[in-house]
């Protein structure tokens, strides 16, 4: 699918903007020894992941090597999520944090596992070093990699637009909830939109 640039642009930079309120954020609670470092660090990873798959020239790891991150980011959340379940309830466990994580994490797992690379076309490659062609200017739209098994890349967008809406839906406390719920809802609306366009 053909997306304008800006609009991947954007995207990436709210990705990248979370991920480094993340960091901050970690940085912070080493002195204050409060918040979930796990969830942190795993909002950090995901940032800069969907960067990159939006942007190319912020891809800073191999596909695989993603995938194996949240691989591991993945099943870190299922334990917790079942040690949650275990302590309190099944109930308790998914309306906490690390059932929308854990999703977060299985989705950027999908991501990087069912990449397609669109295969590179001779004939337009050629042309787009043509500078008399109109509409090859730097506002063209960029082509995005396609996924395989696109109704799964659906489910977990409807799954991600749900948390977003219960998280949307929650007030805030004192506790720091709204900011880390906050960056929850940036990921999940920007990774919602990155798997709907790669369909």
């Amino acid at each position: 699918m053909s997306i304008p640039d800006w609009l991947l642009d954007v995207c990436a930079g709210i990705s990248l903007l979370v991920a480094a309120l993340s960091a901050g954020t970690l940085l912070a609670a080493r002195e204050s020894r409060r918040g979930a470092a796990d969830i942190t660090i795993c909002q950090i990873l995901m940032g800069v992941a969907m960067a990159g798959v939006l942007v190319t020239g912020l891809h800073l790891l191999p596909d695989a090597a993603w995938a194996v991150v949240f691989a591991a980011t993945t099943a870190w959340f299922d334990w917790r999520l079942w040690r949650e379940s275990r302590e309190h309830s099944a109930g308790a466990a998914i309306a906490g944090p690390y059932a929308a994580h854990l999703v977060g994490s299985a989705a950027m797992l999908y991501v990087f596992t069912a990449l397609a690379r669109p295969a590179p076309d001779s004939g337009m490659a050629g042309m787009a070093g043509m500078s008399g062609m109109p509409g090859m200017a730097g506002g063209s739209p960029s082509t995005l990699p396609v996924l395989r098994a696109p109704t799964l890349a659906f489910v977990f967008a409807v799954l991600l637009i749900a948390f977003t809406v219960r998280d949307l839906d929650r007030r805030p406390s004192a506790d720091g909830y709204f900011q880390a719920g906050g960056r929850r809802v940036a990921l999940g609306v920007t990774m919602a939109f990155l798997l709907i366009i790669m369909i």
